[in-house]
């Protein structure tokens, strides 16, 4: 019941919400620290919910924005690329969220394999990405 536990139980909550396509839950997470916001904030577009949340960091507010359409891959890879190798794990992800939220599965897919690929080493964003793939794969029409 330590504030520091209960930070690290959202953040949990939030990576299993993900990891298992439950949107609708992890939108509905508060209480993050910024970078978590930013994927909360992602899940929400999924859900078709209305997202105006701004935060600190401008790559955070790019992911949010990449996953209502409003930045462009180049723009949002070449941001990544500028913080550091890693963080294009967390920039396709967003674009797979886009994906994810017109009904485009192939190409959230997709970006999603994207995402695991570049986050092995790390759990998070990797089974969410990997977990994700595989639902949308196993969902787009053959």
């Amino acid at each position: 019941n330590q504030p520091e536990t209960r930070e690290a139980a959202r953040i949990l909550a939030l990576e299993d919400a993900l990891e298992t396509g439950a949107f609708s839950k992890a939108a509905a997470i508060k209480d993050l620290p910024e970078f978590y916001l930013a994927y909360a904030a992602q899940a929400a577009v999924v859900d078709g919910q209305s997202v105006d949340l701004r935060l600190t960091h401008p790559f955070n507010n790019a992911l949010i924005d990449a996953a209502r359409g409003r930045v462009d891959e180049t723009t949002l890879l070449a941001m990544a690329d500028d913080l550091g190798v890693g963080n294009r794990a967390h920039a396709y992800f967003a674009l797979a969220m886009h994906a994810a939220s017109r009904g485009d599965r192939a190409t959230a897919a997709q970006y999603f394999r994207r995402s695991a690929a570049r986050a092995v080493g790390h759990e998070f964003p990797y089974r969410a990405a990997l977990e994700n793939a595989k639902r949308f794969e196993s969902n787009v029409a053959k």
